[in-house]
């Protein structure tokens, strides 16, 4: 699903079970929904782990995708599995 990236917040937090630091940038998006039962914009934030998508976003440099959008995959659990960039904001 296609979404516009509006904000994007740095987390850094342990992991309650291991203790280990986990790392990421938390996505918020909007969208545009051609559903019957929706009108206007929806919008939604989604985590992303440094760790899994390091090649793509790290904290730090995730500023590069401020107003791109982007196509999101998501998995059985409701989570990114993985995202592609598919549109540079026009200047």
């Amino acid at each position: 699903m296609k979404y516009k990236i509006l904000g994007l917040q740095e987390i850094k937090f342990p992991n309650k079970e291991t203790g280990e630091m986990i790392e990421g940038v938390k996505l918020h998006l909007v969208t545009e929904f051609e559903e019957d039962y929706i009108h206007g914009h929806t919008v939604l934030s989604q985590f992303i782990s440094n760790k899994r998508f390091f090649s793509k976003v790290t904290v730090g440099t995730a500023d590069r995708l401020l107003g791109k959008t982007i196509n999101l995959e998501f998995n059985q659990k409701g989570k990114i599995g993985d995202f592609e960039i598919i549109e540079t904001p026009a200047k």
